[in-house]
């Protein structure tokens, strides 16, 4: 069994801008702040956001709340299935969305987010507008080819003071297959409750 695909949500620098602004990829979350407060200096914005695609806009909290949450409780899906726990009184959720909330008022995205498209983030991106963004790693081929002169790189978005506890959220993002000619198929007729038994496998 294998995962058909396998990704990771997080920020996306151009290198170029944040040289051109004398930025660096934050290592904190106060960094991040600063981050966003040097590129309004020089007339940019940290992060492009595309909210007008309604998916976009899970990228900052998928990328802050393993950090904030699942980093000590990997348990909490199961919690909340179970009717033990909600997302309103759950510290770590709480936390997430304050943090999002924060980066509105701190001018950490391009103005109107609502009415920009995914695909006017990525333009932001290659017309040096924006120094970064908050999005799934496949998402880098299309900055290349919008932008072939300029270089990217992937980072987790930390949600601390201490990098050490930062984490990138990767995950199977398309399911997972079964080798049809393989020796075991018989033996995993339900993927699904395969991958659910696997202690190291949980959903962020």
């Amino acid at each position: 069994m294998f995962a058909t695909s396998v990704s990771s949500i997080g920020a996306i620098y151009n290198d170029d801008t944040l040289a051109e602004i004398g930025g660096s990829i934050p290592e904190t979350w106060s960094q991040v702040l600063e981050l966003c407060e040097l590129a309004q200096t020089q007339g940019k914005v940290a992060y492009a956001l595309g909210g007008q695609t309604t998916w976009v806009n899970q990228g900052v909290p998928m990328s802050l709340i393993p950090t904030l949450l699942y980093r000590e409780n990997q348990d909490w899906n199961e919690q909340r299935v179970a009717g033990e726990t909600t997302f309103a009184e759950t510290p770590g959720w709480i936390e997430t969305m304050e943090k999002y909330k924060e980066m509105f008022e701190r001018g950490c995205f391009n103005e109107s987010p609502a009415g920009t498209s995914l695909e006017q983030s990525v333009q932001l991106i290659a017309d040096r507008e924006a120094a970064g963004v908050l999005q799934v790693a496949w998402y880098i081929g299309q900055f290349q080819q919008a932008a072939p002169d300029d270089s990217f790189s992937l980072a987790a978005l930390p949600a601390t003071e201490d990098p050490s506890e930062t984490i990138l959220t990767t995950a199977s993002i398309s399911g997972a297959g079964i080798n049809a000619h393989g020796d075991n198929v018989e033996l995993d007729p339900t993927p699904i409750g395969f991958l659910e038994a696997l202690d190291q496998v949980w959903d962020s």
